[in-house]
């Protein structure tokens, strides 16, 4: 029997299980850049967790209930495969975990907030009401009967992963579909209580917890779309001043120029005089100068120093991200950046009015669908985009803006005009900013 992960009814054509699964573990692991970091945990154990939710967050899709589903023939609760996925994802991390951290209570916690992870990743994020005493029984009943059709498939579905994994072949399935284990582990059930208290309480899982859940929706996306996660370019920061060069042949006004050229040379002898040990660990970086003094370009050109130092020393390309407060400026700054970046790299402009089409290349024959798809999870090389896209997408539980969260990590991000930031939401803002910035290594 061929398992499919999703199926197109007017194309006839479905996507085996086995590739989405392996695919999507493989996305999940290279789309982490080796300097995230959070408390304990070294990037071997973040990019162990990344691999096993991809690789096991639609398991429960091998239910013949789910399989009926994807052709027509089955509408019942019993389709769903999210929860029972988890359940799968937990057990079998408990296991794989204990080989690499030896921090018990660490292990327990990161096992419970990959389980939330998987069990809602088609759905928005939150840890409330995951087990009211009103709807258990009907829960526990309803994954008992998918557990046991899994079960007692256990053998195909093992030579069908196996496929892929080899691995896997040997795999003592059952053991990761004993529910009786969940039910009976008191972290498991009380996890939700206990983040909140005592030594358990740390507002790192939090940020842990929204930078997964972006890596596995992210990933699960774009290989549903048939896209891949595309490596980063960089692009030399001379390319901004041979632009301004040319676009500045002719102006009447030399004083002007002589100040921008002298600001913007400023600016970039800074980055230069940065030591290596201040690229590795400075965070944020403030340009302060008077409007017209050309901070457009030359905070591009700075990051564009920044992201090559960064390359040169930490051996990865940082993403850039424009953030921008309103959306009548962006035109005009997409089409500087245009100008300088030119074919070296992609530019995606991402706001509630951009225009999909202007995004493709005409090279390029790709679906407006997944078009739309590439923007809003901001594949691309340098991204443009709103002060609503960017907060949106760090203080919200929903699955579409948080799906982006990850592009964060490693980047360089330049906040134009921050002051725009109304002063009430500055102290939230900062302090979040700096919180992620901590965990995902991001300049700012």
């Amino acid at each position: 029997m061929e398992y499919l992960a999703h199926f197109d009814k007017d194309k006839r054509y479905g996507q085996p299980l086995n590739e989405h699964l392996k695919a999507v573990a493989e996305m999940c692991t290279e789309i982490v850049p080796n300097v995230v970091k959070f408390k304990d945990m070294d990037i071997d154990i973040i990019k162990c967790l990344a691999y096993n939710i991809g690789f096991f967050h639609d398991i429960g899709k091998y239910s013949k209930f789910f399989q009926e589903y994807l052709i027509g023939n089955y509408k019942g609760s019993y389709k769903n495969h999210a929860h029972i996925s988890a359940c799968f994802s937990y057990l079998f991390l408990f296991d794989k975990i204990k080989m690499i951290c030896k921090n018990e209570n660490l292990m327990y916690i990161l096992m419970y907030l990959c389980y939330i992870v998987v069990r809602m990743h088609h759905n928005s994020l939150t840890l409330e009401r995951l087990f009211t005493i009103e709807g258990q029984d009907v829960m526990w009943q309803e994954l008992n009967v998918i557990r046991q059709n899994l079960f007692e498939n256990q053998h195909q579905i093992l030579d069908d992963l196996s496929s892929i994994a080899p691995n896997l072949k040997d795999l003592d399935f059952s053991t990761y579909l004993d529910l009786e284990r969940l039910k009976g582990n008191k972290y498991f059930m009380n996890m939700p209580q206990l983040l909140k208290m005592g030594r358990f309480a740390d507002e790192q899982w939090y940020f842990f917890l929204i930078y997964m859940f972006s890596l596995l929706v992210d990933s699960d996306k774009l290989d549903s779309a048939e896209l891949v996660h595309r490596s980063g370019k960089s692009i030399s920061h001379s390319r901004v001043a041979k632009y301004l060069a040319f676009k500045d042949k002719g102006s009447a006004d030399k004083t002007l120029l002589l100040k921008r050229e002298n600001a913007r040379r400023e600016m970039m002898n800074n980055v230069d005089n940065l030591t290596d040990e201040q690229i590795k660990n400075s965070r944020f970086f403030i340009i302060t100068a008077p409007t017209g003094i050309g901070k457009t370009l030359s905070s591009l050109q700075c990051a564009l120093r920044l992201q090559q130092r960064i390359q040169d020393i930490e051996e990865y390309v940082p993403k850039i991200i424009t953030a921008i407060p309103f959306i009548n400026i962006i035109e005009q700054t997409r089409k500087e950046y245009e100008n300088v970046i030119g074919d070296q790299a992609s530019l995606v402009v991402h706001h509630r009015l951009a225009d999909i089409a202007s995004n493709i290349k005409s090279s390029e024959n790709i679906p407006i669908s997944k078009a739309l798809l590439e923007i809003e999870a901001w594949e691309g090389d340098v991204i443009l985009t709103t002060f609503v896209q960017l907060f949106q997408s760090i203080f919200t539980g929903r699955n579409s803006a948080l799906k982006k969260l990850n592009k964060l990590a490693g980047s360089i991000v330049i906040l134009d005009e921050v002051q725009a930031i109304p002063e009430k939401y500055m102290p939230l803002v900062g302090a979040t900013l700096q919180k992620i910035s901590e965990y995902q290594r991001f300049r700012i």
